[in-house]
């Protein structure tokens, strides 16, 4: 069964998403930490990972949110080949030039989606993807 990881801070839409996810026969397991989803990643290699930019604990943002992960996975330090979804409500304005999305996208994020994330685009994109990377 196809293994995907959800690492997103939002516990509500983390389960949301879960859920999606395995009423379409995906195995889904979210994290709310990096710490978390190192472990899992460790004991459940995932086919594809659904990825926060900007990760909140104790309503701060910390430095080892989704750019982080995602830098550990392009630098090879943690063995991961699949598709990586990149997720940030984020968005360009008048001050802002470059948006975490932006920064992913240069480091090697197959998708990003700005929140809030429509449900069907979600799936047909990890459908997409996982078609294409062979899982």
């Amino acid at each position: 069964m196809t293994q995907i990881l959800i690492f997103e801070d939002d516990d509500r839409l983390s389960a949301y998403w879960k859920t999606l996810l395995e009423a379409e026969d995906y195995t889904a397991e979210s994290c709310a930490t990096m710490k978390e989803s190192l472990i899992v990643m460790e004991q459940t290699p995932p086919d594809l990972i659904i990825v926060d930019m900007l990760i909140k604990q104790g309503g701060r943002l910390v430095a080892e949110g989704g750019l982080t992960l995602i830098a550990k996975l392009k630098l090879q330090s943690i063995d991961f080949r699949g598709p990586i979804i990149g997720v940030s409500g984020m968005k360009k304005g008048p001050f802002l030039r470059s948006t975490p999305l932006d920064i992913a996208k240069q480091m090697g994020i197959d998708v990003a989606l700005y929140k809030p994330v429509c449900p069907d685009q979600l799936l047909q994109t990890v459908e997409r993807l996982l078609k294409y990377s062979g899982s």
